[in-house]
């Protein structure tokens, strides 16, 4: 939708200071064509309690928040904008407020791929596996893209620098070590991990395209390789590809004190909440609760200070 300012055959509301307002930021682009059901009724509801929702609006001055005796900004991050939203600035200038910059959290990262490995594998899962990196491990699927990794372990430990999978997290390497023995025909170890390992079609590529001809004829070598195979994540893919970022107004501008929790300590009267202030959650989940949390603790700070009043 098209934003527009107010004017004079689009006036803002003049109500008094026992009045509050909420401004939520929504990208044109993230716009959808329907509407859920939830979300109707939910705005329904929200109505008959009093509100009044005022869509294809722009707020781009402070001077806009007089007369309201109450303001909450909700304003989002940074994720799958190609541009640094346009309130970052406005928050560091005329409010005086840290605000750091976004990076990309819940996001894909890069791998330097061969491009024979990538001709069998790109767009197939790694099943079952058990990813680590100096954040933790995590079990899960990743999925092998053009660029890299994505996928909720990836997500939840990506940083730069190297990376372990597990390709065969239910079994040690003894167990590995002894099904692989057992197997009577005179194979290679590529082909007797292919044949009792059951392994899905991308470890088995990435097994073969990413270990070098000593390694492959290499039993013990190659069980390494499946219990512990190391890649380099290079970097995370851009802000414009991630669930969730990091940055915005850093928390030590919020109130923690009851009764004003998230309102700027500098601006009392003003709140903030959601992915505009500076924290980041393992899963776009979590990142869901997180700021539905915080609006609705906004919201109840903002009622105790209007009743100070």
């Amino acid at each position: 939708p098209q934003r527009r300012s107010p004017s004079p055959n689009n006036p803002a509301p003049s109500w008094g200071s026992n009045r509050l307002a909420a401004v939520a930021g929504v990208a044109p682009r993230r716009a959808v064509s329907t509407t859920s059901g939830l979300l109707k009724s939910w705005v329904q509801d929200l109505k008959a309690r009093g509100v009044i929702v005022m869509p294809d609006q722009e707020w781009n001055s402070k001077d806009q928040l007089h007369g309201f005796g109450a303001v909450g900004f909700f304003l989002g991050g940074g994720s799958w904008e190609d541009e640094t939203p346009p309130w970052a600035a406005r928050f560091r200038e005329e409010f005086g407020l840290k605000v750091q910059d976004f990076y990309p959290t819940n996001v894909g990262y890069e791998v330097a791929w061969l491009p024979d490995f990538l001709k069998e594998a790109e767009g197939q899962p790694l099943k079952n596996i058990v990813f680590k990196t100096s954040k933790g491990e995590k079990a899960g699927e990743l999925m092998v893209t053009r660029y890299g990794l994505e996928g909720t372990p990836v997500y939840f430990l990506g940083t730069p620098g190297m990376a372990t999978i597990d390709l065969k997290p239910a079994l040690s390497n003894s167990e590995i070590k002894a099904k692989l023995e057992g197997v009577t025909e005179n194979l290679s170890p590529i082909r007797r991990i292919k044949k009792v390992l059951q392994l899905s079609d991308a470890a088995l590529a990435l097994l073969f395209h990413h270990t070098t001809p000593q390694q492959k004829s290499n039993l013990n070598q190659m069980i390494t390789a499946v219990k512990n195979f190391k890649i380099k994540l290079d970097r995370p893919r851009p802000l414009a590809e991630a669930i969730s970022s990091g940055g915005g107004v850093e928390l030590s501008e919020v109130s923690i004190k009851p009764g004003e929790d998230l309102m700027l300590i500098k601006h009392p009267g003003i709140f903030c909440g959601g992915e505009m202030l500076n924290w980041t959650a393992p899963t776009g989940g979590f990142l869901i609760q997180g700021c539905v949390t915080q609006g609705a603790v906004a919201g109840e700070s903002m009622k105790r200070f209007l009743s100070r009043e």
